[in-house]
């Protein structure tokens, strides 16, 4: 089992620990982990080979969420927003979030628990099939035809099935991994050029382009600057004009 660092919504200023409990994800991906006597939703910051504590006393993700994962620059942007204000990275990241996301009831519509057959073991099972159960041989059947079977599926054939699982899972013959619902929620990088519109340059003002035009000289460099005007003089379009400029050119910090 690996370790990951996770980010969740709470006013300290680093991530936690914990074991991926074998399911796939990778970095910006959604867990759902135990927090103390609560669980929280988190978001999956980095993979590490060796944790600041023994694995026997860490605690493992519980579920990986069918959300698309955070893309590079949104983690990046995360990560420098938390830094620059000094703020607990936890928190910058429930602050980028929908509510509806962090909320512990909605992560049942997601995803549940699976079992799969490992690849490398498919020809031998390594049980004993003359002394093994029925429900046993109906759990060995299935896992061969499917290759994949669900928590409910086992759990229909057989009340201790999980148990009996988990054992297979410990041998290395079997696979605990995630079977993810129809229903699917997907955050997209926003395309920039399609929304930016009324940043037009034949639109604004002198003022409007002498800030544009004083701002665009040191995009490239960190500068502050204090653009100054009452409710509705049109800052928002300076503004718009310049995130433009910069999605066309590509600039860089």
């Amino acid at each position: 089992m690996g370790i990951i660092k996770v980010a969740i919504d709470v006013p300290v200023p680093h991530l936690f620990e914990y074991s991926d409990n074998m399911l796939k994800m990778g970095v910006g991906s959604f867990v759902l982990v135990p927090f103390g006597s609560t669980k929280k939703v988190g978001v999956v910051f980095e993979r590490i080979e060796k944790g600041s504590y023994p694995r026997n006393t860490m605690k493992s993700v519980e579920k990986v969420l069918t959300l698309s994962p955070l893309c590079s620059e949104i983690i990046s942007l995360i990560d420098f927003t938390s830094n620059y204000y000094c703020h607990p990275i936890g928190q910058v990241v429930s602050a980028f979030l929908p509510s509806y996301l962090r909320k512990i009831k909605n992560t049942n519509k997601y995803n549940s628990p699976a079992y799969e057959l490992a690849l490398n073991r498919c020809k031998s099972t390594e049980i004993d099939i003359k002394t093994a159960s029925n429900s046993t041989k109906r759990l060995i059947g299935i896992l061969k035809e499917k290759s994949t079977i669900s928590a409910a599926e086992v759990l229909a054939i057989d009340s201790q099935g999980l148990n009996k699982l988990q054992e297979w899972v410990s041998d290395g013959w079997v696979k605990k991994t995630q079977q993810f619902k129809l229903e699917t929620h997907k955050i997209e990088k926003p395309k920039l050029e399609a929304t930016i519109h009324s940043g037009n340059p034949q639109s604004l003002t002198e003022e409007q382009m002498l800030g544009v035009e004083k701002i665009s000289e040191k995009l490239n460099k960190f500068a502050v600057w204090l653009l100054h005007g009452v409710t509705g003089s049109g800052k928002t379009e300076v503004y718009l004009e310049l995130i433009k400029k910069i999605s066309e050119k590509k600039v860089k910090y």
